[in-house]
């Protein structure tokens, strides 16, 4: 799955995009958080992109936006 983080922009959220596996616990490890502060919850469609989008948060705070939801 790719995430990508909040920023400012998209454009500027885009330069941060990676690869991840569609796991909960790879997310987990990139945003060096406990697994069960994770929240993943469909956003949206963004044909700017063409994700089909999910809000990422961690304790209720938005930290970026995933194109699948993690297993």
């Amino acid at each position: 799955m790719h995430f990508r983080p909040q920023r400012g922009s998209l454009k500027d959220s885009m330069f941060g995009v990676v690869i991840l596996d569609p796991t909960l616990i790879a997310l987990a490890h990139h945003l060096n958080v406990d697994v069960r502060d994770i929240a993943i919850k469909y956003y949206g469609y963004d044909p700017r992109i063409d994700w089909y989008t999910y809000i990422v948060t961690v304790d209720g705070d938005a930290v970026g936006f995933t194109d699948k939801r993690a297993l």
